[in-house]
């Protein structure tokens, strides 16, 4: 979980103390929900993004859900886990898989 934290937190946070990995850190989620909160936040942005404006958490997860989560279980079964959970995760492809 660790590696997978400072990855999702690697743009927000710098190499010092960071509540948002401290958080989730304790939070006793596991390693795939702290990655689909990873999609959701990607997601977010590109829905955002040709709107001009933050569409917000909750139209991104409703989107999320309506659309992408049985294809994200799909996608991020347990064979394609650990790809997902090494470092230098692939999150980017990871979207693009669960999105096209």
């Amino acid at each position: 979980m660790k590696k997978i934290l400072e990855e999702i937190c690697k743009e927000e946070c710098d190499k010092g103390y960071c509540i948002i990995r401290e958080m989730i850190s304790h939070s006793g989620i596991s390693d795939r929900q702290a990655i689909q909160f990873k999609m959701v936040e990607i997601h977010k942005f590109n829905l955002s993004k040709p709107l001009n404006k933050d569409v917000g958490w909750q139209e991104a997860w409703n989107d999320w859900v309506k659309n992408y989560a049985s294809k994200f279980a799909e996608v991020f079964d347990n064979d394609n886990q650990k790809y997902y959970t090494e470092p230098g995760l692939k999150y980017k492809q990871l979207y693009e898989a669960i999105t096209k």
